[in-house]
């Protein structure tokens, strides 16, 4: 099957290959381009590139951290064999009909929708150079950015693994620690509580030291080990390491009593490769989940006065929208401490519902769930809040419920795949209020990278290989789980803060183009397009 990308396309697609065989994410530069690479030699053809296999990774690790959140073991179906299975003879099947469906030759001509406007192709830019977006210095008091990288696995060997992630950007923000301070870029996890940083002397498992990263130990000299062990393990990956005391400060906030948080003497691949755009974790969930047994860091700042509430809001970037016309421009990402910013939220829809989660996370109530404006009966969900997740994850009847609605879905037999061109809309209503997904959140990657006006892998998925759930701390209805884990598609689509003094959720439609005036935009639009 013939593959045909725009030049440019295929030009950074080369540039992610030399990225990779450099080991190191690709910075967006202060003047907002990408650096320009050439390799020495390359075969690679977008055509190869398996966004199966790339799926179903990422399926796998989402499946692991939302069977974690629900108290549950994920059975061991989802290993290598699984993978190559599913690439080596994609025969699937329609969710409503009997026949297969051969995903090899499906093309424009089978998309209900050949009109829509498809995967982005700057997206597709985006995907293949895995740029590091830094994040406009906010205005507001007690904020700072959140820089974005739509990777969070690392380029490993490969462009294929190295896309595991897709649009669906790591959100790291810079916070300092020690004596003198340090700058540390940690990942913004709200689905987890504890803040890790690596260990001068870290060491890989199986693969060495841990990377081209910053790091922390008695270089500083408020510095202080405690000896205690701690440990930790995410949907993917693992740290082991020891509990230690040093100053810390975020967003110009600096505590004044050493803070208790974790450094990684040992870490797995997923955190030890110099690929990985950040220096450990920030986690921002409930201190019932701290492996640590401390305080979270917006607790200490509570505790000693530098903000009025345990508050943090979040407004998460979204990669596509750092590009207009295939040149940058502003990244307004945004993490708040202590309150919410009303310059990023639509005031009007704004709702406040109390947190369900009895175990930490942060769980909001959903009314019911609609596709294209209706109705599904999905009543009485409840969304677990999850930065650290991409994907929205639901029990199989719940997804099925969901694409059931969207023209053109087919079921795979394990997965759902939607037009690339789809503009279906799905939403939530928590508290009367209605949050739709953009449409283009809906889309993984293309199953063909080749077309993007074909078909795409659904970013709703079913979760698959969860044993009986362990006690009574998740919402069930008849015996079946009613809560989803909901990453970034739908939390890219809001504003949302979380108050762990009340135990609430705050959730708003975005205001438009936030910090970015619409002429703005259309001027840049012009200059690029000349």
């Amino acid at each position: 099957m013939a593959v045909f990308l725009p030049a440019g396309v295929l030009l950074l697609s080369v540039l992610g290959l030399a990225a990779c065989a450099q080991g190191r994410p690709n910075p967006l530069s202060r003047d907002g381009h990408w650096p320009i690479t050439s390799p020495a030699h390359t075969e690679h053809h977008v055509k190869d590139i398996d966004t199966s296999a790339i799926y179903h990774q990422h399926v796998q690790r989402a499946s692991q951290r939302y069977s974690t959140m629900l108290g549950s073991s994920v059975e061991k179906r989802f290993n290598q064999a699984v993978i190559e299975n599913a690439v080596s003879h994609l025969q699937e099947t329609q969710a409503n009909a009997s026949a297969p469906v051969n995903l090899l030759i499906l093309d424009e001509s089978d998309n209900p929708n050949p009109k829509g406007s498809g995967f982005s192709p700057i997206g597709l830019e985006i995907a293949l150079v895995q740029p590091v977006i830094r994040a406009e210095q906010p205005r507001h008091p007690n904020s700072i950015g959140l820089d974005i990288q739509a990777n969070d696995i690392g380029c490993e060997n490969s462009l294929t693994s190295s896309l595991a992630t897709n649009l669906h950007a790591t959100d790291i923000a810079t916070v300092q620690i020690g004596t003198p301070p340090k700058n540390f870029s940690l990942f913004v996890d709200s689905g987890s509580s504890d803040l890790w940083v690596g260990h001068e002397e870290c060491k890989g498992y199986d693969v060495g030291d841990c990377g081209a990263h910053t790091f922390l130990g008695n270089s500083s000299t408020t510095f202080n080990n405690t000896g205690h062990p701690w440990h930790i393990r995410y949907g993917a990956g693992f740290v082991l390491g020891k509990i230690v005391t040093d100053l810390v400060s975020i967003a110009g906030l600096q505590l004044k009593a050493p803070h208790k948080f974790g450094v990684a003497m040992e870490e797995s691949p997923e955190f030890a490769s110099s690929k990985i755009p950040y220096d450990g974790f920030l986690g921002t969930a409930k201190s019932h989940l701290s492996q640590q047994h401390a305080p979270t860091l917006i607790e200490a700042l509570r505790n000693e006065g530098l903000v009025k509430e345990g508050i943090v809001s979040y407004h998460i970037p979204r990669a596509l929208d750092t590009m207009k016309a295939g040149a940058p421009v502003k990244n307004v990402g945004e993490l708040t401490l202590g309150a919410m910013n009303p310059a990023k939220y639509n005031a009007s829809t704004l709702v406040t519902v109390p947190n369900v989660s009895p175990t930490g996370f942060w769980e909001a109530p959903v009314d019911e769930v609609r596709v294209n404006g209706t109705s599904i009966g999905l009543a009485r969900r409840s969304a677990i809040l999850d930065t650290g997740s991409t994907l929205l994850v639901a029990p199989k009847e719940d997804v099925s419920a969901i694409h059931m609605l969207i023209p053109g879905s087919l079921y795979t037999g394990t997965r759902w795949i939607i037009p690339c061109t789809t503009n279906a809309t799905i939403s939530l209503v928590i508290s009367g209020q209605e949050f739709p997904i953009d449409s283009r959140d809906l889309l993984f990657l293309p199953l063909n990278m080749g077309r993007l006006k074909g078909y795409c892998w659904s970013t709703i998925s079913e979760m698959r290989g969860v044993s009986k759930p362990k006690g009574t701390n998740i919402s069930k209805t008849g015996g079946k789980t009613t809560s989803w884990l909901v990453g970034d598609v739908f939390l890219k689509n809001v504003y949302f803060s979380t108050n762990l003094d009340r135990d609430t959720i705050s959730v708003a439609r975005l205001a438009e183009q936030p910090e970015l005036a619409a002429s703005e935009a259309t001027e840049l639009e012009d200059k690029t397009a000349d």
